[in-house]
């Protein structure tokens, strides 16, 4: 079970991978689960995080999880604009 940190952090590792701390518990975690690896940027040397084909599908889950809720109560997720 992730917890809310490691959801969040995996979610800015697919999003906004340049504004992630790699040296974050939640970081290292994730890491460890095998749902993220760390890539070395040719250019700049940077580590930046990349999801593993795992991380993605938990990731997916979750976002369709919360637009099935959306939906069942009533409200637009914007996706339908």
């Amino acid at each position: 079970m992730l917890t809310a940190h490691e959801f969040a952090a995996l979610f800015l590792a697919h999003h906004a991978p340049e504004q992630i701390q790699i040296d974050r518990d939640d970081v290292v975690a994730l890491v460890e689960q095998h749902l993220i690896v760390l890539h070395q940027d040719d250019t700049s040397g940077a580590r930046r995080p990349a999801l593993t084909a795992d991380g993605l599908s938990v990731l997916r889950c979750v976002q369709r999880h919360d637009a099935a809720e959306f939906h069942a109560i009533g409200v637009s997720d914007g996706a339908d604009a």
